[in-house]
């Protein structure tokens, strides 16, 4: 049974991530350290696009996988540098919002399942579009 199927398009064309019930109750749970999940960007004219990389660093001793990267609005888009980091290892999901229609001040999350015993994460990015 597929639990989730995402596609976003980026600079490297569709990126599809799907994962099925198996996949997640067999994987061994591992450790992820990260750097903030909230980032302000601050005050932006309308029509900026805003890119942000969070680095998962895999401080276990098991590979960490990425099940699904879900944001919760149409206009942001994200990439993934590799589906699974190996123990020691890293990997980076890259957020790009586009403010063309938001006004004032925005707050905007993206839902990150990965084999931990947290396992989701939630990365918020926010600011305000200054009204020029």
């Amino acid at each position: 049974m597929i639990i989730k199927s995402l596609c976003s398009l980026t600079t490297g064309g569709l990126q599809a991530i799907e994962t099925t019930d198996t996949e997640i109750k067999k994987d061994p749970i591992t450790i992820v350290d990260f750097d903030d999940s909230m980032v302000n960007v601050g005050t932006l004219r309308k029509d900026t696009v805003i890119h942000h990389g969070y680095t998962f660093h895999n401080v276990g001793d098991k590979p960490l996988i990425v099940y699904y990267v879900s944001p919760d609005c149409n206009c942001t888009g994200y990439s993934i540098s590799k589906k699974m980091a190996l123990p020691g290892d890293s990997l980076t999901i890259d957020l790009t919002v586009d403010t063309k229609n938001k006004k004032n001040r925005f707050m905007l999350s993206t839902v990150v399942r990965m084999n931990t015993d947290k396992g989701l994460y939630v990365l918020r990015l926010e600011g305000n579009v200054a009204s020029m």
